[in-house]
C-alpha cells in the first residue's frame, strides 16, 4: 500500500473520508478543550510508639504496622468512610494504596507507607480533598487502636514523608498534544478509507472480484478440464 493507492482510495470516497476526519476532528477538540484535572499526593508513613531509650523508628518496620496501614487503605474504600470524608470537605475524587515495591503481577507490600492522592478540575477542591481523606483516616487508625484497648503512650502514629507539596496540573506540552491528535486522527481516516475500498473491490458482487480472472469458471474446475483433455489425447495416441 503506498501513498499513492491511498490517495487513490479516499477519492474514490470522498464522502466517507470526510466524515471520519470530522470524527477525527470533534474527538481531538473534546480532548483539548477538556478541563485540567490537577493531583496532589502525600506520601504516609505509620511509626511504632515512642520507645524510652533512642531508636531510629524508620529503621525498621513491624508486620503490625504493615497491617494497619493495610487496614487503613482499605477502609479508605468503604461508602461509610467516603461518607465521612464528604462531610469533612472532600467532594473531589481520593485514592489511598499501599506502597508498592514490586510491579502489578507480584506486589510487595512490607512497608507501612500510604499514598494519599486527590483529583479534581479545581485546585483548591483536590487540596480539600486531600487534606478531609487524611483527617479522616488519621482519625479512624486512633479509633481503631482505642477500640482494641492500646493505651495513649503504645499509639501508632503517622508521618508525611513525602508529596507533591501542592496541587499539579496533569497535562503535558500542548504542541505534542495536537502532534498526537493529530497522528492518530490520520491512521484511523487512512484506515477506515483504505479498508473501505479494499471490501468493496473484493466484493463477490463486485466486477473486479477475483472470480473474473478465471474466464473458464473456477479454478478447480479448470484443472479437471484440461486433465480430461489430456487423457483423451493420450488414449488416442495409444490406439
Amino acid at each position: 500500500m503506498t501513498l499513492r493507492d491511498i490517495w487513490t482510495a479516499a477519492f474514490r470516497r470522498p464522502l466517507l473520508a470526510l466524515a471520519v476526519a470530522a470524527l477525527c476532528g470533534l474527538w481531538s477538540f473534546h480532548q483539548l478543550s477538556a478541563p485540567t484535572v490537577y493531583e496532589t499526593r502525600a506520601v504516609v508513613t505509620l511509626l511504632s510508639p515512642k520507645a524510652t531509650f533512642p531508636r531510629n523508628a524508620y529503621a525498621g518496620f513491624t508486620q503490625g504496622l504493615v497491617m494497619l496501614a493495610e487496614a487503613s487503605a482499605l477502609s479508605a474504600a468503604n461508602p461509610a468512610t467516603r461518607a465521612q470524608i464528604r462531610r469533612a470537605g472532600g467532594t473531589g475524587d481520593y485514592a489511598v494504596v499501599m506502597a508498592n515495591r514490586g510491579n502489578e503481577e507480584l506486589p510487595i507490600h512490607d512497608q507501612p507507607d500510604l499514598w494519599v492522592s486527590a483529583r479534581s478540575t479545581d485546585a483548591a477542591e483536590a487540596e480539600r480533598t486531600l487534606t478531609a481523606a487524611m483527617r479522616v483516616l488519621r482519625t479512624q487508625l486512633r479509633e481503631r487502636q482505642e477500640d482494641a484497648g492500646a493505651t495513649t503512650a503504645s499509639l501508632v502514629t503517622w508521618r508525611v514523608t513525602g508529596g507533591t507539596g501542592g496541587p499539579v496540573a496533569l497535562h503535558g506540552s500542548r504542541s505534542r498534544q495536537l502532534a498526537g491528535l493529530g497522528l492518530i486522527s490520520i491512521l484511523v481516516s487512512t484506515y477506515t478509507v483504505v479498508l473501505a475500498d479494499r471490501r468493496n473491490r473484493w466484493s463477490p458482487r463486485s466486477p473486479r472480484s477475483p472470480r473474473s480472472i478465471w474466464p473458464f469458471g473456477s479454478p478447480g474446475r479448470s484443472g479437471a478440464r484440461t486433465a480430461a483433455r489430456r487423457s483423451n489425447r493420450s488414449h488416442a495416441t495409444a490406439g
